[in-house]
C-alpha cells in the first residue's frame, strides 16, 4: 500500500471497481455527519464486512438524534 509506505499509519479505502468512492478505513468504519441536512452518511458496499459499530452508531443517529440514516454508494 502507497500510504503505508509513505508511513501513514492509518489508509483510506475506495472501491475496487473504479477507485472513487470512500469505502472504509484500514482501522474502522467511514462516517460522515452532514448537520445541514440531519444526516448520519455511511458507505454502501458489498466489500466492507458488516460492522456491530457501524450498526449501533446508526441506530443511536436515528433513534437518539432523529438523523436521517443515508448509505451512499
Amino acid at each position: 500500500m502507497e500510504a503505508k509506505k509513505k508511513g501513514y499509519p492509518i489508509c483510506l479505502y475506495a472501491d475496487a471497481a473504479t477507485h472513487s468512492l470512500v469505502e472504509e478505513f484500514s482501522t474502522s468504519n467511514f462516517i460522515g455527519i452532514d448537520n445541514t441536512n440531519n444526516k448520519y452518511v455511511t458507505p454502501k458496499s458489498d466489500s466492507v464486512l458488516p460492522s456491530i459499530t457501524n450498526k449501533s452508531l446508526k441506530t443511536i443517529a436515528s433513534e437518539e438524534y432523529g438523523m436521517v440514516v443515508e448509505e451512499r454508494e
